[in-house]
């Protein structure tokens, strides 16, 4: 980048329109508009898309802003048994139903893509009032129930591609602290799950990007908390700091170990934030709530990610799942201004 020494005197083209093609950096003055522009960077943003059907939240979630899938969740009836089965599937712009699951779950984890997902644990209140143990995948088309995991827990996120997927903690014992957080981890190869080596401090429902065997872990703690860690196959070690402190209500996540996007989560977190692999910076804030369940999105974030959720906190009343679809800061033609 030219440093203002190195520019100064020099003249700025001028061009009746705007070049097609404009380098980053690149001013010019467009006589026909009688305005001064440069090829600089815009800003990331948030925005509205259409409003989720079925279940409001704690339900699973995978894919992308343009492939995703929701599947089971909290319908908001009554206790004893607040659970719902239904699938919906999300093409950036319109919702269409899925088939029903076979299970219903509330607070279920899931990762992959649209097409080649897996989906496992959670709770049924009535009559199985224990954390669950199956899992299933999804083809695109079809439910298909898989051998179980080694631990039974819900409020579990999950991350990675369907082979190279990794869980982390959760809900297990119900008489645990804090709320039950587990030290668990396991992956899953695509035919089976494995353990694999504890994270050092209970870990529930915070955000995770990456896959195994690289992969980051942000908040899931309670309090809430501005912690991370960092897995390599074999062994965790401390991550950067996070800004913005999230607890154990289900956090939004996109991206790699070393490029990745966390956002929402409790307490009724709206702020994102990125990670380089050293450090956090930043970024957008969210259009709208985010208590409900964000998207374990695979894929690396460059330019859009998604969090879909209940705008209202937990334990309040039931509201419609919101989606806020994030993209990137990206290269813009920006007209210079005087003030």
């Amino acid at each position: 980048m030219a440093t203002y020494r190195s520019i100064v005197g020099l003249k700025i083209k001028k061009r009746s329109s705007d070049p097609s093609n404009p380098v980053l950096g690149e001013m010019w003055y467009n006589t026909t508009s009688g305005t001064l522009k440069v090829r600089g960077f815009g800003s990331a943003t948030w925005s509205s898309g259409n409003t989720a059907p079925g279940a409001y939240m704690s339900f699973a979630g995978a894919g992308t802003q343009s492939a995703y899938i929701k599947t089971m969740g909290n319908d908001g009836s009554p206790a004893p048994n607040p659970v719902a089965n239904d699938t919906a599937i999300y093409d950036g712009t319109n919702w269409t139903s899925g088939p029903s699951n076979p299970l219903s779950r509330r607070d279920p984890g899931g990762f992959g893509i649209e097409t080649a997902a897996i989906f496992f644990g959670g709770q049924k209140d009535t009559p199985e009032p224990q954390r669950a143990i199956t899992a299933q995948t999804w083809d695109g088309s079809s439910f298909t129930s898989v051998p179980n995991m080694n631990h039974r827990r819900r409020t579990c996120n999950g991350t990675g591609l369907i082979t190279t997927g990794l869980i982390v903690g959760g809900a297990g014992d119900p008489s645990g602290s804090p709320e039950g957080a587990m030290t668990n981890v396991e992956s899953y190869n695509g035919s089976s799950f494995s353990n694999e080596t504890a994270i050092p401090t209970a870990f529930r429902g915070g955000g995770q990007a990456g896959s195994e065997p690289a992969a980051i872990c942000v908040g899931g703690v309670s309090p809430a908390s501005t912690s991370t860690f960092e897995y390599d196959g074999s062994s965790w070690t401390s991550g950067g700091t996070a800004n913005t402190a999230r607890s154990t209500t289900f956090a939004g996540s996109a991206g790699t170990q070393t490029a990745a996007l966390i956002y929402g989560g409790g307490p009724s977190v709206t702020q994102a934030e990125s990670y380089d692999g050293t450090s956090f910076a930043v970024d957008s804030t969210m259009a709208s709530g985010s208590s409900g369940r964000g998207n374990q999105n695979s894929q690396a974030y460059s330019t859009t990610a998604i969090y879909v959720g209940n705008p209202n906190p937990p334990g309040s009343a039931p509201g419609a799942s919101t989606v806020n679809e994030y993209t990137a800061a990206a290269a813009a033609t920006t007209t210079v201004t005087v003030s």
